[in-house]
Parts: structure tokens; sequence; C-alpha cells
């Protein structure tokens, strides 16, 4: 009874997993296919609840509750959290305050975003040898499938804060135009964005030594992990 109770919680909760992120993979491909360059309006705030929020936090109140296997090193979990606070405050300041948003909160919100997207493409491989418990013990263990929603929640984010810079800073182009222009502007941009996003990161870093981590607590908290993908 009891593994029939776990099967349909698991083919409940996968089915679940399996829609979503459909249904926001179809809306990254409408945002990036739609020739007026409209922001498409769906927020999906519930899965961005669960996704960036609930699931998220409780995993960090007990990532070490599970025996020998901890997905980060306790020492260093300080740092994979305060990556993970900035790339979330982010994302919902980016959400409710997109359109009054400066050229500059832009730059610095879009910084965020992008680190969340790679700390849950990190994080995601992290914890594959352990999807299978996130599906058989949604209550124990849903957190481990948080980082595959949520990397295409900020993925989705990240589309629209571009498309809504341009649609609000060249609003006379016509869309042919404005993909021409932006696909040229962005081959500039990505020249100074990737260093400043590595300073963006780099100075966390440097805050965070004031927190007991050390300067390459980013790595250590995954190699000295025990039971996972990176784990050393």
């Amino acid at each position: 009874m009891e593994l029939y109770t776990f099967g349909i919680f698991a083919f409940i909760y996968g089915l679940y997993i399996l829609i979503i992120v459909i249904k926001i993979i179809s809306s990254i491909i409408g945002e990036l296919w739609l020739r007026e360059w409209k922001v498409v309006q769906r927020k999906f705030i519930g899965a961005s609840v669960i996704h960036t929020l609930v699931g998220p936090v409780i995993g960090f109140l007990r990532f070490d509750d599970y025996g020998s296997d901890m997905p980060f090193s306790k020492k260093h979990v300080l740092t994979i959290f305060t990556f993970y606070l900035v790339a979330t405050c982010s994302y919902w300041y980016s959400i409710y305050y997109r359109s009054k948003m400066s050229y500059y909160g832009k730059i610095i919100t879009t910084f965020g975003i992008v680190q969340g997207i790679l700390l849950c493409l990190i994080i995601s491989i992290h914890f594959a040898n352990y999807y299978h418990l996130g599906l058989l013990f949604p209550f124990c263990g849903f957190e481990l499938l948080c980082p595959i929603v949520a990397f295409f929640l900020l993925l989705k984010e990240l589309i629209k804060i571009q498309k809504h810079f341009f649609r609000n800073t060249f609003p006379s182009f016509h869309s042919k135009d404005i993909e021409v222009y932006s696909l040229i502007h962005k081959l500039e941009e990505l020249f100074l964005f990737v260093p400043f996003l590595l300073l963006f990161i780099f100075i966390q870093i440097i805050v965070l030594q004031f927190f007991g981590q050390d300067i390459d607590s980013v790595f250590k908290v995954f190699s000295e992990s025990s039971g996972f993908v990176f784990s050393n």
C-alpha cells in the first residue's frame, strides 16, 4: 500500500514538473519568436514561488539532515546561499519592477539573473544522482528538482528584461530593425558583459571573506560535499 501511495505521488509530481517545464519552454519560444517584440505577460507566479522560494529555502534548511550524503559543504554553504539570494532577489525585482528600472538597474538585475541561471545549471548537474528520490519522495526531496524548473524561469525572465529594454529604448523601430540592431548590440555588449559579470561575482566572494568564507568557497561548497556529482 505504501509503495502504491509513493507511486501515485511520484507520478503526480513528475507529471507536474513535466507540464510546468513544457509550458515555460513554450513561453520562452514565444518570447524569442514573437515578431512584434512584445513581452509575453505570463508570469508563472505559482511555479516561481514554489521553485525559487519555498523549495530552495526548505532545501537549505535540511540539506544536512540525510546522513552522510550532503549536497553542500557545511563550512562553505553560506557562499551558495548568498549567490542564491542575490539571484532570487534579482528575479523577483525584475518581475515586479521591470518597467520602472533604470538602465543601470537593468544591468545589475541582469547580472543577478544570469548568476542564477549558471547556479541552477551547476546545481542541476550536481543533484543528478538523486532526481529519482525527488520524484519518489516529493515531500522529503522535492527541492532536488527545483533547480531545473528555476533554470527555465530565470531564462524566461532574462529574455523578457532584454526585450523590455529594447522595446522601450527604441519604440520607433520596426520589429525587424530591432532584431538586427539587438543582435549587433548584444554582440558588442557581450565583450563587456562577461568580465563585469565575473566582477559582480567576485565582489560577492570578497564580501563573504568577512563572514568566514574562503576565496575558493564557491568550488569547495561542491567538492567538499558528499555523495553528489561534484563531490570529491
